[in-house]
């Protein structure tokens, strides 16, 4: 629910600034235990969201719609009741705290239906391939208008003109990075956290981007790169009983055997990244 309404960020970063004893002594706590609470769901998403795998970027052919709940309304109020009519909503207790709260890794359900055709982003051919300048692309008018009419749910973070020019100034940078140096992680860049391209996998097995990290994989593709390090948010259970004989489809050795199937070694590792 903090992630919701955009208080994850906030919150993360009141966590990192407590480096206590104490801190740690709660975070082991809810690695431990955590799993006999609300099961291994838990121990799963905290490891992979700290880890950064390598896949084919040309198998990315769709995009789930996170959060498109959102634009029903720019109000917090609206926020909520939109939630609950299209979000997860409520359905038990045991799903309101492993699912909304922490985000199950592996699940199943129809979450994996509201997606659409993922391409390389208009604004990248506008870019770099018509020669447009930033402030001319439709994606960087849409968002600056959105901003004049303070709709911020959608504008990249951006709260004004200057963090927009901010943002597509990197975005250029990046570009040129990618082409001339190679496609590096996050860390390698010096970056904290792992704040990867964002992907899940579906019932299906295809992967698909999920929630971020859109501007970059679309520029892995315009370059026709082989391989790209992403970050896996949540992994369909019908896919992994599909390929694996386990009792659970959230086993972990059942997760990796799964994994196998879409993960690219790191020594095919082709051109890089840079910060976005």
């Amino acid at each position: 629910m903090l992630r919701r309404f955009r208080l994850w960020s906030t919150a993360r970063r009141v966590a990192r600034s407590v480096g206590s004893p104490i801190a740690a002594l709660v975070h082991w706590a809810v690695i431990r235990l955590g799993p006999r609470l609300v099961g291994n769901n838990l121990w799963l998403k905290h490891t992979y969201d700290y880890m950064t795998i390598y896949v084919d970027p040309r198998r990315i052919g769709r995009n789930v719609q996170v959060g498109a709940w959102r634009q029903e309304s720019e109000s917090a109020l609206g926020h909520l009741g939109a939630w609950y009519r299209y979000g997860d909503g409520l359905k038990s207790v045991r799903t309101h705290v492993t699912r909304n709260f922490h985000g199950k890794f592996v699940t199943d359900g129809n979450w994996d239906s509201y997606m659409r055709p993922f391409e390389v982003l208009p604004v990248v051919s506008q870019l770099f391939d018509e020669g447009r300048g930033p402030r001319e692309t439709d994606e960087y008018q849409a968002y600056l208008k959105r901003i004049e009419l303070g709709q911020l749910t959608w504008t990249r973070g951006c709260r004004n003109q200057a963090e927009l020019d901010s943002y597509y100034d990197k975005l250029v940078r990046a570009y040129r990075d990618i082409r001339d140096n190679g496609y590096r992680t996050q860390t390698e860049l010096g970056e904290v956290g792992n704040d990867e391209i964002r992907v899940c996998i579906d019932r299906s097995g295809e992967i698909c981007v999920y929630g971020g990290g859109t501007h970059r994989l679309s520029i892995a593709m315009y370059l026709d790169l082989d391989v790209v390090p992403v970050s896996l948010k949540r992994v369909h259970a019908s896919w992994i009983d599909s390929i694996t004989d386990a009792d659970s489809a959230a086993d972990e050795t059942a997760v990796r055997r799964a994994l196998d199937v879409i993960r690219v070694e790191r020594d095919a590792h082709g051109p890089r990244d840079s910060a976005i």
